[in-house]
């Protein structure tokens, strides 16, 4: 799975990755050179800002991500969570569990402020967290 954020970049719509993970393939460049190429249909349905994540992504050359389509989620904008139940019980507890660790393994949100009250949202949506 990989965390996604829409952007604004001088003219263009642009995705970029959340700082700081990690990928299965070493990379031969940062993540930050990297070109990445999605859905912007499904992306751009959601304010700019949203944070996504994708469970399937592939790297078709050594300087490209590209993620695969129908594996998009919008999970949140600003501190509002997007419905997220029709991912199924199961899923949504991977997925906000990615998220959460990340949140909190990356020490860039603070805890009683901003994960705190995410994982409360999540929690309508059936997520168990402690």
């Amino acid at each position: 799975m990989i965390l996604l954020q829409t952007k604004i970049e001088g003219t263009s719509y642009q995705l970029t990755t959340l700082p700081g993970q990690a990928f299965e393939k070493k990379l031969t460049r940062s993540i930050e050179d990297l070109k990445i190429t999605g859905p912007i249909a499904e992306f751009a349905k959601f304010p700019l800002g949203t944070v996504f994540i994708a469970d399937k992504y592939e790297f078709p050359e050594d300087d490209h991500l590209h993620i695969v389509s129908d594996t998009v989620t919008g999970l949140f904008f600003n501190s509002s969570v997007f419905p997220i139940s029709a991912l199924g019980e199961e899923k949504i507890q991977e997925v906000c569990d990615f998220t959460i660790d990340y949140m909190i393994d990356s020490g860039r949100y603070d805890l009683e402020k901003e994960v705190q009250p995410l994982a409360n949202q999540f929690a309508s949506y059936g997520y168990n967290f402690d």
